[in-house]
């Protein structure tokens, strides 16, 4: 059994309704791929302004010793910071830990830069825990000595952030993608109706076609573009069946027409036969084919007959 075929209206909707949240995804999907780009370069950039600060605050003494003079406050962030923000300073010849401030740090991160430059890097401190810890390493030489200076940052921060953000954004702003979507499915559902109504007016004209009003032709005035081709085809196909009821038409009246007369004949020839019994036959049977070509020949004056709305017919 062959089912309704869906209407083309609820059709274009539904696909420009899936088209739209898809294009809606796409642009918050890219929207939280800036926002978390823009994080970890913050938070990157972070953690090197803080290992450059901490290594202009390492010195050497007069006896060629190092030192880390950093300000009681700066130490005293560190501490207070629930571990969230942690540093080392570690001289990579020994690995003597020269300063430190906050939870330990991680280890030295393999293969680092040979041209001095701060490498970044992950450390779990609690193994599969949830504490994640971003971190740079980055090397110093300070009187002749191979320094690192070692900072991390807890992820919870900017995890709270985005939380943050996130709650924002649905509030304020994530919503209106709903009334967006619904204002344009009901501007492309008007447009589209009104697009399609000329196609109503010519599926209301083809009804009306039939055998007795084969002139009637479909407008292509105020047609879409896209099935004027599909108008003028069922135009052409009209003027075709026309001609055809037209020619079948002439036939019918010239034959009936042109039979009267050897049929006035055949009847003079039958009426001059000498045996009674076949002339009352033939009579009958030429009766019946003269009634049956008068029948014909009215049917053509009918198909013929063009009355005007103001005219009266006698019937």
């Amino acid at each position: 059994m062959i089912g309704t075929p869906p209407a083309i209206l609820w059709r274009i909707a539904i696909r420009l309704a899936l088209t739209t949240l898809v294009a809606i995804a796409l642009a918050y999907s890219w929207l939280w791929w800036k926002y978390d780009s823009a994080t970890q370069t913050i938070r990157n950039r972070t953690l090197a302004d803080q290992a450059a600060l901490i290594g202009r605050h390492v010195l050497p003494d007069t006896t060629g010793a190092i030192r880390v003079e950093l300000p009681p406050e700066m130490i005293e962030v560190y501490n207070n910071s629930a571990g969230d923000f942690r540093f080392t300073v570690r001289d990579l010849n020994s690995g003597a830990i020269l300063a430190r401030g906050g939870a330990p740090v991680g280890e030295p991160p393999t293969g680092l830069g040979e041209d001095g430059s701060p490498s970044l890097y992950l450390h779990n401190p609690d193994g599969p825990g949830p504490v994640l810890m971003f971190g740079v390493a980055d090397p110093l030489q300070v009187a002749g000595h191979r320094l690192l200076v070692q900072v991390e940052q807890s992820g919870r921060d900017f995890d709270a952030l985005t939380r943050a953000l996130l709650l924002d954004f649905a509030e304020e702003g994530g919503w209106l993608g709903v009334p967006f979507l619904l204002s344009m499915l009901l501007v492309s559902l008007c447009t589209i109706r009104s697009s399609l109504r000329p196609l109503r007016h010519l599926s209301e004209l083809a009804e009306s076609i039939g055998p007795e009003s084969t002139e009637v032709r479909l407008p292509d005035a105020e047609v879409p573009r896209e099935i004027l081709p599909l108008v003028r085809a069922v135009n052409s196909a009209l003027d075709r069946l026309e001609t055809g009821f037209t020619v079948q038409r002439e036939f019918t009246a010239d034959a009936a027409h042109e039979l009267r007369t050897p049929l006035a004949v055949l009847r003079a020839h039958i009426d001059t036969l000498p045996d009674p019994e076949t002339r009352v036959a033939l009579v009958k049977d030429l009766d019946g084919m003269t009634r049956l070509i008068g029948q014909m020949l009215g049917v053509a004056q009918v198909e013929a007959l063009v009355i005007a709305p103001d005219e009266t017919a006698d019937l």
